[in-house]
């Protein structure tokens, strides 16, 4: 044997080697943070608990719409977004198992045929020789640098799974949202077309009135005008459905050029969320377990820079044999240098190298830091959306009372308008009137609702997906950083 490791069988080495590899970088440990014992705006415990089967893959069931089920199928199949996701966490896990394969033996085949001259003063004939052979290398991990690796590979990886969520979550928030908000329009499109039978009937009457002398000019006009504008109000909500279809096959993979959804005014789902507990958000929320995970990666990679001011010990062997015949290159008798002659071992120690490895450090250090500060953004946002949805809730429901109020009123006022004009005791423009007050309350009544039904999708995407907290990415206790320990 050769080198510094003369007399120590390569096995003791090794074992040596995995005995003081178990090296620490800093521990990996979520901040603290303060998190509030309730929502300030939650429906409180009167509200219902909710059914936790909805939570993950199809809490968008709670609308009851088949419909909208097979939208979210095809759009978790189709949609590009989610596949270029799905593809990020694909190279992740290719670069963790790439990693991780860094903490076993390496072996290596070769085989080449080779030409030797003998010395010139010998006069011997060049000689053509096969070789083949094993080469065989281990580093050791004396100081943590390759399980820091790993581990910051396996981090990586989980973020990307996390982040994998993260897209799907918003691509089916978006599914149901544009859906609804489709729905909502053909709400409003089908009273629009019973307030524009009114508009023409209040012309009608007015063009007739003026001719007989009954009405000015000025009435006539002023039912004209409206008349228009509830035309031009239709075609704006003609334009806006066009454009969410759109959006719509956008989201499912669909050209907007073949993709149609029939027209079908949706009745309205009410619908009560509760909100849980603030802490189980931090469980829930896929981004928020992104931002842990880079984190953790950021963590282990401080350890790598640490341990690349250490020394790394690679031990290496080789076998083969060689002939000067093909034929016989597998002929025991044929071998010519065996395991031993080419085994030893490399120690290779940092000395200078102008503060390169330091600055290394100081980058880790920093880019840890930086992914800590991230973290607490994302949980002090995704706090405030919570809250800013359920006071949009809170605030949309109490609209909505009013104005279903209103809109009961002004049905009652428009039968009676229309009663009195049976008796004669009211014109027909007013009993109009009265229908079109009547149609303008229903309308804002079907906009509150869309809207509540929209934002009550994007409560449940800012609770992570339902109100029942999902198992975690992981355990962020657990150390990840240093499988081997």
């Amino acid at each position: 044997m050769t080198g510094w490791t003369t007399g120590v069988p390569l096995a003791v080495l090794v074992m040596l080697g995995l005995m003081v590899g178990c090296a620490s970088s800093p521990r990996h440990a979520v901040p603290a943070l303060s998190v509030p014992d309730s929502y300030r705006h939650s429906q409180g415990d009167d509200a219902p608990a909710g059914d936790d089967s909805v939570l993950g893959n199809a809490w968008w069931s709670v609308f009851n719409d088949p419909v909208l089920d097979a939208y979210q199928a095809r759009a978790a199949q189709a949609s590009p977004t989610l596949q270029a996701a799905l593809a990020r966490l694909g190279q992740a896990r290719a670069r963790q198992r790439e990693q991780h394969a860094g903490r076993f033996l390496q072996v290596d085949a070769s085989f080449a045929p080779s030409r030797e001259r003998p010395a010139a003063a010998t006069g011997d004939p060049a000689i053509g020789l096969w070789r083949a052979g094993l080469e065989v290398s281990y580093e050791v991990d004396l100081f943590g640098r390759i399980a820091a690796e790993a581990g910051a590979a396996q981090a990586d990886a989980q973020q990307q799974q996390a982040l994998y969520r993260a897209a799907l979550l918003a691509l089916q928030a978006d599914v149901a949202q544009t859906y609804l908000l489709v729905r909502e329009l053909d709400v409003d499109l089908a009273l629009r077309r019973e307030a524009l039978v009114l508009r023409e009937r209040s012309y009608r009457i007015a063009a007739h009135g003026q001719a007989v002398g009954a009405y000015d000019e000025l009435a006539v006009l002023r039912a004209r005008t409206e008349w228009d504008a509830e035309q031009a109000a239709m075609f704006e909500a003609q334009r806006r459905r066009a454009m969410a279809e759109h959006a719509l096959a956008a989201l499912l993979g669909h050209a907007p050029a073949g993709f149609r959804m029939a027209v079908r005014p949706s009745p309205w789902v009410e619908i009560s969320i509760p909100a849980g507990l603030p802490s189980t958000l931090l469980a829930r929320r896929p981004d928020i377990a992104a931002a842990e995970r880079a984190m953790a990666a950021a963590n282990a990679r401080v350890g790598v820079a640490d341990a690349a001011r250490f020394p790394r010990l690679s031990l290496t062997g080789a076998a083969g044999v060689q002939s000067t015949g093909l034929a016989d290159l597998l002929q025991w008798s044929s071998r010519t240098f065996l395991l031993g002659s080419l085994t030893g071992g490399g120690l290779t120690l940092p000395m200078l190298d102008g503060g390169r490895r330091k600055a290394h450090l100081a980058h880790a250090q920093a880019r840890y830091q930086e992914e800590v500060a991230h973290y607490r953004h994302v949980v002090l946002t995704a706090f405030n959306e919570v809250e800013d949805t359920l006071v949009h809730l809170r605030t949309l429901g109490d609209q909505r009372h009013a104005a279903t109020a209103a809109r009961h009123a002004a049905d009652r006022a428009a039968v009676l308008a229309g009663v009195q004009y049976g008796e004669g005791a009211l014109g027909q423009g007013d009993a109009i009137q009265a229908e079109r007050t009547a149609l303008e309350h229903r309308l804002a009544v079907a906009r509150v609702e869309g809207e509540t039904a929209r934002t009550t999708v994007q409560l449940i995407r800012a609770l992570g997906g339902g109100w029942a907290a999902p198992a975690p990415v992981l355990d962020a206790s657990r150390r990840v950083e240093h499988p081997n320990n």
